[in-house]
């Protein structure tokens, strides 16, 4: 299993890593298939299932199956030059996703053995938990992705002065920490596709201890004028210590922050599905994340996970902080003895209080099994 993929951190490095040369022609591929069957019930309460926002769970189990292919595609024209393609389809319930759609193509040039400049559409730099299924430590991957930017559309430089040390300054169309952001001036949606006339920043730093694991810093600001604004900052560690074998760490706290003076803005990515209207005025949110994996020996290898998130919504708009929780245990196996190949298992529990957001609603709680096959390319 790895991490999120630190696109375009290390640019430079991203193609000849995880993915098959075509003969000497530069051109390397990989990917992944992915097969899901899940059930889920909710307690609705006045509220949605969160696993499954867009479907009618009051009358009682929702059962869903999922299939996802992501073809990775990377050419290297040479030392300095390479070029990098992600392209996935699913049956549209997978991740939110839409059926089809291009999750990265972006160029990278590199100018000396530590600095490269990376353009085009690629990965947020924000967040622990990985954006592919072929990265997780579990099935699902939770509440607190809905913290997360969708991909981005710009440019970033990226300076690795050491082998411990990885630093990119990212400059792009917009972060994606909120929706229609300027439909009052008449811009574009914050959806990081679309261009609109400001430009958001951020910086990703990541120190490598060796033989240990990782530490990140992230800090994004995203502007669309004096009226519209949010910043967000995290910090996420992963560490496999020494003294414990087959033992995996992790832990991720996510802060952001939002200002709306129009009272046309809406905060994106919410999992709760409370409070985060058009008009919510400022308002922050806080998420953190831990989690345990460990090896296990039942004749093929084997580890299982247990993860806890949390996120905490608190907008002008609402009576009271809007809170997320979810405990999930997955065990992942490779049956064929073969790491490319997972058969895996995972069962969640999750609950949202809206407090007195909605009159007479109650605590949304929820159950989610789900078993999965996967197959990584090649």
């Amino acid at each position: 299993m790895s991490l999120r993929t630190i696109v375009p951190t290390l640019g430079f490095l991203v193609f000849t890593a995880g993915a098959a040369s075509a003969a000497d022609s530069g051109l390397n591929i990989g990917g992944f298939v992915d097969t899901i069957a899940s059930a889920s019930d909710a307690k609705d309460h006045g509220g949605d299932n969160p696993y499954y926002p867009s479907a009618d769970t009051s009358g009682g189990v929702y059962y869903d199956m999922q299939a996802a292919v992501e073809l990775r595609l990377g050419y290297k024209l040479n030392d300095k030059v390479g070029a990098k393609a992600d392209v996935e389809w699913n049956n549209g319930t997978y991740n939110g996703h839409p059926t089809t759609y291009l999750e990265q193509a972006f160029v990278n040039y590199n100018f000396t053995d530590t600095v490269s400049l990376t353009g085009g559409k690629f990965t947020s730099y924000a967040g622990w938990i990985s954006a592919d299924a072929d990265g997780l430590y579990r099935i699902n991957a939770g509440p607190l992705v809905a913290m997360y930017q969708p991909e981005l559309v710009g440019g970033a430089l990226n300076v690795a002065p050491n082998k411990q040390l990885g630093i990119s300054l990212f400059l792009v169309n917009g972060l994606g920490l909120y929706a229609n952001p300027s439909t009052v001036a008449g811009n574009a949606d914050s959806t990081n596709d679309n261009p609109d006339k400001y430009l958001s920043a951020a910086f990703d730093v990541v120190f490598t201890l060796e033989d240990i694991g990782t530490l990140n810093a992230e800090f994004g600001y995203d502007y669309h004028g004096s009226d519209v604004a949010a910043w967000e900052f995290g910090l996420n560690a992963t560490i496999k210590p020494k003294a414990a074998e087959g033992l995996t760490l992790g832990a991720e706290v996510l802060y952001e922050d939002f200002s709306d003076d129009t009272g046309a803005a809406a905060w994106s990515g919410d999992s709760s599905g409370v409070g985060l209207a058009a008009g919510a005025g400022d308002g922050n949110r806080l998420g953190a994340m831990l989690m345990v994996n460990h090896t296990i020996p039942i004749g093929v290898p084997a580890s299982i996970t247990v993860m806890g998130q949390y996120v905490s919504t608190d907008v002008d708009a609402n009576a009271d902080k809007v809170n997320t929780e979810e405990i999930s245990v997955a065990l992942l196996t490779n049956p064929t003895g073969d790491s490319k190949f997972g058969f895996n298992a995972e069962v969640a529990y999750q609950t949202t209080d809206p407090g007195d957001n909605i009159p007479g609603a109650d605590s949304n709680d929820s159950w989610w099994l789900g078993v999965e096959m996967i197959a990584v390319i090649p």
